[in-house]
């Protein structure tokens, strides 16, 4: 099973090789925009233009912009160059305009809870058709606290300054992660690409990238910068012509990102902006997309879903795989069926019989992360054979099977957290003998595992409604936890694209006030944190992973959309790490729901509590179906 190697060296932002942009004289600058920091056009100004109108003709060879006098007036195109303020941000004028952007806003733990913002850009987004190169813009704001672009890092690899940004390929449901060297950390951007997949692993690599550094601390008031700061990242060339680019692990992706095909980003002659970059041996991305980089990843999305009874369901596309845990089907270290697990399969022939009809069905093993690879790889396969010669004459004429063993390479969730610590549960749900082919509506067919249910949580107390959420509750601390600290969680709201649900939540101190490090569970009790454990940071961080939506009356639990072991469509970790502040930390999960829910739908938190969402934000989630 190919990983990514562990860095060895390390990428220290300590002495960065800052760089300005390099010249480009053909590059236009920025169409200036009318607008005062707060975004609205001022009265005096509308009246100016609204004067100017009268007074704009055209010359007299047709040339429309002329002043009263029949002379050009001076256009946008010759503002001087500067660094500007528009919508509220600071920004060099001679930049393009961007393809997508967003304001990222936190509480800030070095600002003694303070909130902070920055607005995103993203400036270029280009294919070579191998690789693509992503420019962005990290802006401070005009007023108030600015956030500093290390929060686009993983949070455990924060000190190495160094941006985790992934791209969302939503029509080929893909999750694309950077470009990296042979070990992680500085590479030669002239050395010709020789990459290699690095394929399914635990090992997740967030601490390195072919990339500049996002190095930048929160600050009180920024105030007007010398320059834009702007950060590069390569990654595979995207199949399909616009994505979503998932910046950092807890802010919502920005979405329909459009790719273009060999239009590099052509850099301003101006000195006002410029990257901090991670190879020492340039002050500038290289020409060739990819340079130095030796490993990509490009991971499958799956839409995860479990009956109460512990069948496991994750749809990729047109493709679903339907799951049964393996300790209910053999033995430790077995590949022989009993009467039981007779009495199971038979039941899984019956759900075949009526949604593959006339398919190929595809039966596979999967194991979880213990023991020797090659040992888990024989296993799995003996274990499908097992399953396929047990349901193939009970399947009706025209289903036929194939059977694969995949060991431990295809988890369907993290067998650990971020320290290796297993997470027990997890690789459970990984010990699974799947049936995969193509997805059909449910027919209803229940199988039965002798599971008695999901596990009782408290119900969670509504409070009153914070400002800009529909619904407020208090989260108490799980039994065992070190802190016994409750959580207001603020149910903010959702949309629909029709397939998929984005619920948008945020949890703060009830009491107003502010702690650091107060989410740390309980060493001796692994299940006592908030949220569960989490697999993608420290492992009592906040994160959505975990959370899950409960269909009562359809007797079915939705997980949010995630990428296997290599992360969700989901705040992965909240972007205040383990701190907790009186104004909201946002959170979001992703969750692929069918085309009706029965309902009512619970929210679940992990030994936390559970609540009923509100119709409104049902309505939301669902988009009214």
């Amino acid at each position: 099973m190919a990983a990514f190697p562990p860095p060895q060296n390390a990428q220290s932002p300590k002495e960065p090789h800052d760089a300005v942009a390099p010249a480009n004289p053909r590059m236009r600058p920025l169409r200036r925009r009318f607008l005062s920091r707060h975004g609205a056009l001022p009265a005096m100004v509308l009246a100016g233009v609204l004067a100017l109108a009268g007074c704009t003709g055209v010359d007299a060879d047709g040339n429309e912009g002329a002043d009263a006098d029949g002379q050009p007036q001076e256009t946008s195109a010759e503002a001087e160059p500067a660094i500007v303020e528009e919508d509220g941000f600071w920004r060099a004028n001679t930049l393009p305009e961007p393809l997508a952007e967003a304001v990222f806003t936190l509480p800030s733990a070095q600002l003694d809870g303070e909130v902070a913002s920055a607005q995103l850009q993203v400036l270029s987004l280009d294919s070579d058709g191998e690789f693509a190169r992503m420019v962005l813009a990290w802006l401070p704001p005009a007023d108030g606290a600015f956030l500093g672009s290390e929060r686009l890092a993983a949070h455990e690899a924060i000190a190495s300054g160094v941006p985790f940004v992934r791209l969302v390929d939503t029509e080929n449901g893909e999750l694309i992660e950077p470009l990296r060297s042979e070990h992680g950390g500085n590479f030669d951007a002239s050395a010709a690409p020789q990459v290699q997949e690095a394929g399914d692993s635990d090992a997740v690599n967030r601490a390195g990238c072919i990339c500049s550094y996002s190095a930048g601390s929160d600050e009180v008031a920024a105030g007007q910068p010398d320059r834009t700061e702007l950060i590069f990242l390569d990654f595979p060339a995207p199949q399909s012509a616009a994505v979503e680019v998932f910046a950092g692990e807890w802010h919502e992706p920005l979405p329909d990102v459009p790719v273009s095909q060999s239009q590099p980003f052509e850099f301003p002659d101006d000195g006002l902006s410029g990257f901090t970059m991670v190879d020492v041996s340039s002050d500038r991305p290289g020409e060739v997309y990819g340079g130095g980089a030796r490993y990509a990843r490009t991971t499958a999305l799956t839409g995860r879903s479990e009956s109460l009874t512990g069948v496991s369901t994750a749809r990729s596309g047109e493709t679903q795989e339907v799951s049964l845990p393996s300790d209910v089907l053999f033995e430790f270290d077995s590949d022989e069926l009993d009467s039981d697990a007779q009495r199971i399969v038979g039941e899984v022939a019956q759900k075949l019989n009526a949604e593959a009809a006339g398919q190929t069905v595809v039966i596979e093993g999967h194991t979880d992360n213990q023991g020797a690879e090659d040992y888990n790889q024989d296993l799995s396969e003996r274990r499908a054979q097992s399953v396929a010669e047990e349901i193939s004459g009970q399947l009706d004429d025209g289903i036929t099977v194939e059977t694969e063993g995949h060991g431990m390479s295809r988890p369907l969730v993290p067998n650990t957290d971020a320290a290796g610590e297993a997470i027990p549960e997890n690789q459970q749900r990984n010990r699974r003998v799947g049936f995969r082919y193509t997805a059909v509506e449910d027919s209803g067919n229940q199988i039965d595992l002798g599971f008695e249910g999901l596990e009782e949580l408290p119900e969670a107390e509504e409070t009153e409604t914070a400002e800009g959420a529909q619904a407020s509750f208090l989260l108490a601390a799980p039994e065992g936890d070190s802190s016994g600290t409750e959580v207001r969680f603020d149910v903010l709201d959702a949309s629909s694209d029709g397939e998929h649900g984005t619920l948008r939540v945020a949890f703060a101190d009830p009491d107003g006030g502010t702690a650091t490090e107060v989410f740390q569970g309980n060493p001796l009790e692994q299940d006592s944190a908030h949220f569960g454990r989490n697999p993608f940071g420290f492992t009592s961080a906040p994160g959505m992973n975990n959370i899950s939506i409960v269909d009562v009356s359809g007797e079915t639990m939705y997980y949010p959309v995630n990428a296997g072991a290599e992360g969700c469509l989901c705040t992965e970790v909240a972007g205040t790490g383990r701190d907790l502040f009186a104004e909201g930390s946002p959170m979001f999960a992703r969750f692929q729901l069918p085309e009706a829910v029965e309902g009512p739908l619970v929210l679940r938190v992990p030994a936390a509590g559970q609540f009923e969402l509100p119709e409104s934000v049902v309505q939301q989630l669902t988009g009214g179906r």
